[in-house]
């Protein structure tokens, strides 16, 4: 007799703009790994774990039918030969290489990142984490405090590593996250904190510099806890949103003190937004 499957392979059609942004909703929900097709988004969870009804309020909020799912039993998941089918270096600006080490060295770049992901959040892909990376490579690092929200990787807090910041904190509510960033940091050589928290639990304050790349609403929730752990004339960079989403995110970061230095939107319209504590 065959044993029962512990997985949930959920496969969901979806445009591109939503893959990664239902990711990460998704890791909130308990899913331990997700594969990006053209066609769409397979999400894995356990069996046991797996909550209908919380899936369809996430669903909800993004217009689309629990009907739209695809469910399928599995014994068991190969997160690293999933990823490597459709993994492609990424290139931000000519000056940031994101890759593999199945991919060549490149030659030219002030910065090349190889990280690993169990399919965790953040490979670089997506416009937000393209977006982040692509305002922090003009910004000033050098010996700033730096936190990573949501650190998926380890890519942001990676680059800040690179760019002389000290010390540099990474916090993930998610094992695979918290696991992927410890060894993506040895990888890369980066001395950094890695620490299994959610934001809200987190007490940590007096950084410079708050890099937070995660869902819009989480944003929003958090931007007064942002405002009390960073210092005052010290910056908080987001994305994880869309450009419709300005000023639902912007009137919240003014109400409590941050003053924008900075927007930048991508063909898609996504959108990474640049503050400064007052």
């Amino acid at each position: 007799m065959s044993s029962q499957p512990r997985y949930l392979d959920i496969f969901l059609p979806c445009s591109n703009e939503l893959k990664e942004i239902l990711s990460a909703e998704f890791f909130e929900l308990g899913f331990e790994g997700t594969w990006e097709q053209d066609e769409g988004l397979h999400a894995y969870i356990p069996l046991n774990d797996y909550d209908q009804e919380t899936m369809c309020d996430v669903l909800s909020r993004y217009d689309i039918d629990i009907n739209d799912l695809q469910v399928t039993n599995m014994d068991q998941v190969n997160w690293n030969e999933d990823w490597e089918k459709s993994y492609e270096a990424i290139d931000v600006l000519g000056r940031c290489m994101i890759r593999a080490e199945f991919h060549p060295k490149p030659i030219g770049y002030e910065y090349d990142i190889v990280i690993q992901p169990k399919m965790s959040f953040g490979t670089g892909h997506h416009d937000s984490t393209r977006l982040i990376v692509e305002e922090m490579l003009d910004m000033d690092f050098k010996n700033k405090s730096v936190i990573d929200v949501g650190c998926g990787t380890g890519v942001l807090a990676i680059l800040a590593g690179m760019k002389n910041a000290h010390p540099i904190v990474a916090i993930d509510n998610n094992p695979w996250s918290y696991e992927n960033t410890l060894e993506n940091a040895e990888r890369n050589a980066i001395e950094m904190k890695v620490i299994e928290s959610d934001i809200e639990s987190f007490t940590g304050s007096g950084y410079d510099i708050i890099l937070s790349n995660i869902t819009r609403n989480i944003n929003h929730q958090n931007i007064p806890k942002y405002a009390g752990m960073v210092k005052h004339g010290g910056e908080l960079i987001m994305s994880g949103f869309f450009n419709r989403d300005f000023d639902f995110l912007n009137d919240q970061a003014i109400k409590h003190g941050f003053r924008l230095l900075n927007k930048r939107i991508s063909e898609k319209t996504w959108i990474a937004l640049h503050y400064q504590l007052d």
